[in-house]
């Protein structure tokens, strides 16, 4: 097995501010490249910030969408495969903890928490099923925190 260089990036991830949180993502996205990362994965929900029932609607993204379009143009820049949070919305209007996997190549999917926290509940909307992505070899799953 060839070896991978994975990097988890820490940021702060206020809510609201997707653009904001996007650029901070650019930052470490481009810093990954600097040093050959090859997966960086970022915080649950750090798009769009830990949002609150009040501000679900108009924090969640649905996917295909801006930020996943701005994390395929950085994924490809920086040929790092990227996995970032965001409140994700479904066309019926659902909100889930949803977490991207974007590779140089494009949008490989989404993964949708499972089990949604007892304060989240009013929040999210729980993911039904535990898709695999495959990147340099490995293939993998995600869990979110309560998971």
């Amino acid at each position: 097995m060839k070896n991978v260089r994975i990097a988890l990036a820490v940021m702060n991830c206020p809510v609201g501010r997707n653009r904001e949180n996007l650029e901070r993502v650019d930052h470490w996205t481009a810093e990954a490249g600097r040093q050959g990362v090859q997966i960086l994965c970022f915080p649950e929900l750090c798009i769009s910030g830990y949002t609150t029932r009040s501000m679900a609607a108009d924090t969640a993204e649905c996917v295909p969408g801006p930020a996943a379009d701005r994390l395929q143009q950085l994924a490809g820049r920086e040929k790092v495969v990227i996995l970032a949070g965001l409140a994700e919305k479904d066309d019926a209007g659902r909100v889930y903890a949803g977490h991207l996997v974007v590779t140089p190549e494009g949008l490989a999917g989404s993964y949708r928490k499972l089990h949604i926290a007892p304060p989240e509940r009013g929040v999210f909307t729980a993911g039904s099923d535990v898709p695999l992505f495959s990147a340099y070899g490995i293939r993998f799953g995600i869990q979110l925190c309560y998971d």
